[in-house]
This record gives C-alpha cells, sequence and structure tokens, in this order.
C-alpha cells in the first residue's frame, strides 16, 4: 500500500493503520488490527488476514498548538482493503485530539470507557481516563466516533456518538445518569404452579448500535428467584417508546425468553421492601422448557478444537408460523480441553445457528479471528448434536463480476439462512405442522477482492443464501451445499446493469460536505423482492468524496426513489429538501443536476491539511 499527501506527494512518516472484521456482530475481542510506519517513498506491505475486510487509515502527528492542543494529518477511513489488493490513503483533514470528559460513574463503581471509530469494521479501543474522569481521544479518523461506558466487556450502561470536528481544546462532555433500583422476580410458569427460578442471567436492552443490540447485564436471580437490578436510565432505546424497557434472560432450569415492560425512571423501588413481601417491580416469566445442548467440535475428526470461542445465535420465543426469527446477538460460550461445549437455558423448539472464532497468526506475529457457521440446527429438547468437525465443512469460492464483465471490486457478499429447514429435522418431525424457515438478519458480510473474489466455509445445507450487493445492483441466489460428495462450490455472478444517479452535496454555503453518507431508497419495491434484501437495499450507502460528489445506484427502473444525505459532524444533519423524489426509468434527465443540500455550518466542516500552519 502506498500513503500521500493532500497533494499526491509520498508521505513518508506516516502511521497507517488497518481494522478489520470478519462479520458483522462480532465480539470486539475478534478485531485483527495492524499499525506499521510508511517508508521515504511513503509505501508500506501489511500481512493480513484471508478474506477479511479492512478499514485503512493513516495519520502523522504534527508539533502541537501553542496552548499545547496535539495535532496530526489524518486521512478517512472510507477506504476498504483485502489481501491481496493494493491501496491509495491520501491525506485529507487536520484533526486535534478532542478532551472527553464523562461524570455520574461514581454511582457505578468501576467503569471501562471504550471508543470505536468510524467506518466499515468497528475499529474499537479502550481509553485510560485521569483522576478527574477526563481522557483525550485518539488520533482517529472520521467526523465522529462512538464511546461505551461498561461495566463489564460486552455490559454497556451508556453509549453516546462523540463528534470529532471541534474547536481547538473544547471539551465534549457526557453525563451518566445514575443506576436505578428495580426490583425482579424471574418465575417458570411451564410448572403448576408456578415455580421461582435462580441463577437466571437478566439482561437490558440499551439500544441499537450499527444494526447489533447493546445489552447491559443487570445481575443473576438468587434461589428464590429474586434480583435487586439496577437499570440504566435509557428512557428511549433506540426507537421504543419513552420508559419502555425491553430484558432478556436465560438460566440452567429457565429457557430464553425475551420481554419488555413501561418503568417510570423518576423514582427508584425500596428493593429491601419488595424481597420482604416478595412484591418485585417486575415478574419475569418463562413459559418455555429449558434446553441443553452440548456437543463437540473438532478440526479433522480427531483433533479437538479446544478453547475456542462459540457465538450460538438462537432463536427468539416459539417458532409461529412458518419461521424461526434467530436474535442478532449471539450467547457466547467456550470448548473445553476435548472440544466439548455445553449451552444451558435455551428455550424448546427453536433453532440455533453455531458459530466458532478461529484464531489466525499472520506473519508479522500479530493475530486476530475470523468467524465460521459450523452448525445450524432444530431442538424440541435436551440434545446432543455430536461431533462438528470442521474440515467437513463446505468450502464456497464467489467469483464476482459487474456487467461489463470486468471483475466487481470491494462488491459486499451477504451469506445467511433462509430456506426450508426439512434436512436438519428428522423424518417424522418433518410432517408435523412447525416452522420450517428461519428468517434473520444475514449474518456474515464479506467483501471481494481486486479480482471479484471472496471466499467462505459453510455447513453442508441447502439452508444458505447469498446476496451480493455493489453500488445498487445486487442478485441473490440459493447456495446448494448439501451434496456430501462435493466438498467445494464455486459461486460466479454477474451483477445486472443499473441506472446511476450521479450529484453533489453541500452545505447552504456551496461548500461541498466529503463523507456524506447518500441513500437511494425505492418506492414502491417490487413485490417479488423479498423483505430481507429489501431491507439491505434500504441501509445501503454511498459516501461522497472530498469534493461532495457521489454515485448511487437505482437498481428497479420501475420505482421511484427518495434520495437522502446525511452529515455526521457537531450535530448530525440530514437533507433541508427532505427527500427529492427521482424516477428511475426517466433516462433523459441529466442526473448531474442533483443537489441536496445538508444544513451544516462552515466551521464543521473538517479543514484540509493545507490550512495546518
Amino acid at each position: 500500500m502506498r500513503v500521500v499527501d493532500d497533494a499526491g506527494l509520498s508521505w513518508a512518516g506516516a502511521k497507517i493503520v488497518l481494522s478489520g472484521r470478519a462479520i458483522e456482530g462480532e465480539p470486539a475481542s475478534s478485531v485483527h488490527t495492524v499499525e506499521v510506519d510508511s517508508d521515504a517513498d511513503g509505501r508500506a506491505i501489511v500481512d493480513l488476514i484471508r478474506d477479511r475486510a479492512y478499514d485503512v487509515w493513516a495519520y502523522e502527528p504534527m508539533a502541537p498548538f501553542g496552548d499545547g492542543v496535539e495535532t496530526a494529518k489524518i486521512s478517512d477511513a472510507h477506504t476498504t482493503c483485502v489481501a491481496g489488493t493494493t491501496v491509495i490513503v491520501r491525506a485529507t483533514a487536520k484533526a486535534t485530539r478532542r478532551r472527553v470528559a464523562i461524570k455520574g460513574l461514581d454511582a457505578w463503581g468501576k467503569a471501562n470507557v471504550r471508543i470505536e471509530c468510524e467506518g466499515r469494521s468497528a475499529h474499537s479501543m479502550v481509553v485510560h481516563r485521569s483522576a478527574d474522569g477526563s481522557f483525550l481521544l485518539p488520533f482517529v479518523p472520521g467526523d465522529a466516533c462512538t464511546l461505551f461506558v461498561e461495566t463489564a466487556p460486552g455490559s454497556v450502561i451508556h453509549f453516546a456518538k462523540v463528534p470529532l470536528v471541534r474547536d481547538t481544546g473544547s471539551v465534549f462532555e457526557i453525563v451518566v445518569a445514575p443506576p436505578f433500583s428495580f426490583p425482579i422476580r424471574t418465575i417458570s410458569t411451564k410448572e403448576k404452579p408456578s415455580t421461582p427460578r435462580g441463577d437466571v442471567d437478566v439482561w437490558q436492552r440499551i439500544g441499537v448500535h450499527r444494526d447489533r443490540i447493546v445489552w447491559c447485564h443487570v445481575g443473576m436471580s438468587d434461589a428464590s428467584g429474586m434480583l435487586d437490578a439496577r437499570l440504566a436510565r435509557i428512557e428511549f432505546p433506540g426507537g421504543l417508546p419513552k420508559g419502555y424497557v425491553i430484558f432478556k434472560a436465560r438460566g440452567p432450569r429457565f429457557g430464553l425468553v425475551q420481554t419488555g415492560t413501561q418503568v417510570a425512571f423518576d423514582e427508584d423501588h425500596d428493593v429491601a421492601k419488595a424481597r420482604e413481601a416478595a412484591a418485585p417491580a417486575f415478574v419475569l416469566r418463562s413459559h418455555l422448557d429449558p434446553v441443553t445442548v452440548t456437543g463437540r467440535v473438532l478440526d479433522d475428526g480427531t483433533h479437538p478444537f479446544a478453547h475456542a470461542r462459540l457465538l450460538v445465535f438462537p432463536s427468539i420465543g416459539v417458532g409461529r408460523g412458518v419461521a424461526f426469527t434467530l436474535a442478532v446477538d449471539p450467547v457466547v460460550t467456550e470448548t473445553d480441553e476435548r472440544g466439548a461445549f455445553r449451552i444451558d437455558g435455551l428455550a424448546s423448539r427453536s433453532a440455533l445457528r453455531i458459530m466458532t472464532e478461529i484464531a489466525v497468526d499472520d506473519a508479522g506475529g500479530t493475530g486476530g479471528a475470523v468467524a465460521e457457521v459450523v452448525s445450524l440446527v432444530v431442538v424440541e429438547r435436551d440434545t446432543d448434536i455430536g461431533d462438528i468437525v470442521r474440515n467437513e465443512l463446505r468450502d464456497v469460492d464467489f467469483e464476482i463480476l459487474r456487467s461489463d464483465g470486468f471483475p466487481a471490486e470491494d462488491a459486499r457478499v451477504f451469506v445467511g439462512e433462509y430456506s426450508a429447514m426439512v434436512d436438519l429435522t428428522s423424518e417424522a418431525n418433518a410432517t408435523e405442522k412447525k416452522p420450517m424457515k428461519v428468517t434473520t438478519q444475514f449474518p456474515i458480510v464479506l467483501r471481494t477482492d481486486r479480482r471479484g473474489r471472496t471466499s467462505i466455509r459453510l455447513p453442508a445445507s441447502d439452508a444458505f443464501t447469498s446476496v451480493v450487493l455493489q453500488r445498487g445492483a445486487f442478485v441473490s441466489m440459493p447456495l446448494s451445499l448439501a451434496d456430501r460428495v462435493r466438498r467445494a462450490a464455486r459461486v460466479r455472478i454477474e451483477l445486472p446493469e443499473v441506472v446511476v444517479l450521479r450529484g453533489t452535496v453541500k452545505n447552504r454555503s456551496g461548500l461541498p460536505l466529503p463523507r456524506s453518507r447518500v441513500m437511494a431508497m425505492p418506492n414502491p419495491v417490487p413485490p417479488e423482492v423479498e423483505p430481507a434484501i429489501a431491507a439491505l437495499l434500504d441501509r445501503s450507502f454511498e459516501t461522497t468524496d472530498r469534493e461532495g460528489r457521489f454515485e448511487v445506484g437505482l437498481p428497479f427502473a420501475k420505482s421511484n426513489y427518495f434520495v437522502y444525505a446525511r452529515y455526521d459532524g457537531e450535530t448530525t444533519a440530514w437533507t433541508t429538501q427532505g427527500r427529492i423524489l427521482v424516477h428511475a426509468a426517466e433516462r433523459s434527465v441529466d442526473p448531474g443536476e442533483i443537489e441536496l443540500e445538508i444544513p451544516v455550518l462552515d466551521a464543521e466542516i473538517r479543514q484540509s491539511p493545507k490550512a495546518i500552519k
């Protein structure tokens, strides 16, 4: 790879950071990050994990301002690469290290702060606060980063977006509300009479970030089923009504359940009185039989896959109609020295997707992890699924071409379950009236290299499908992997031609807004398009270049499109027009005339490196 400054000259002495993640929703521990220095010619060679997409950025610390504020030249984080590609990273902005002050943590006891930067992966790092609770943000790209306050890894009590565009020396203040006392009791209603259950882990939903749910662990119930929960005061948790709290809970004798209730955060509950009177503020009930699933993971049929992290995505509630709905957040466990695992507290009559984290070492001595689906099963009762042998997984190699026949570089390949699961159930069970489909977000997102290729390993099953998406053009293709004789599958997909809409995004002064996100949402979506694919299209966006220019694809010739733009600065702003209606069929309209305006102040637009003295 090569880094250049804003004039296109070699950028010697830059620190180059590559951050990658195999699938969306992986734990932060699986992020693989590499940092290298560029040579005198601005070049560097980096060893990456195969088939993983990496965000790439570079920065160079500069002399502090007179008041001691640290500065740096920095690129943005919207450059992505995979192993086998060559990329050029250009310095685009000036950055200063902003100080963040967090108040209110004393009421929570020990708490850690983690920063997650922008980009297609989710590079995160733990920051260290000073005695007054403040800290300096690291040099990270983009216009904003997300701050998480955690009582334990994965248990978040507060998260917020912190804008990076700022005045010199300004302090961004975050106030964390104190915990809220809320007595809970966990009861199984499967037995008659209902029975209190202990050892039940209870979690509170905090919100949604990057299409994944953020949870806070509020405690474990005792033998009487009572739990003196300390809730985070999140009054608007991701589109839900004010004060509505969603809990999830599971335990060895308590089938997995997810439910919610209205909570008034203005008055704490007396947990001592509630415990004495056995009158909790809320009763978590499970009417499902708890299920224990056991098994082993082997590398090659004989060698155990020991001490490996397993990501288990169970279905939520009882399957109804024709479909199971899998959770978007996993139950995380680990295999022992024999490769064996045990998962308690799952619900009867549910579907499970089991994924493993695979540790990978690169030539530079640093490591990371990727994740792969190893099993997809339906369970009715306590089940031993036997041995899962990793080398029996099917190798699936994708080759993606553009409509002109050239390789489609940086195309996204989504892989997930979609179809009948008859092959995963017994002959007798297959005739019963029960769900035969899995509905969920696509758990795996791959990106193609410069040859338009990427690959993955999957279980021998016909329950998987793939969707390829690049600039509005998409193709959906089922994956036929049930043939146990064939150990590999090659999938060749050619993307269709789509109408391309071009334009610019500016503020009211006419200044271009780089790094804005532009979305073209079809209205209506053709009825033959599956809802899961329509959801992918709704969440897809293109990013403007340094001149505010963009190109978005319009995949349906007979649909109209609402075009939006968004800019994340000191405040998040959208297009002032609200939405622009575009007719895809009107090819005679010059798309270069499209302009989107966002009410962003000139001072909020990140300065270019030329402005650095």
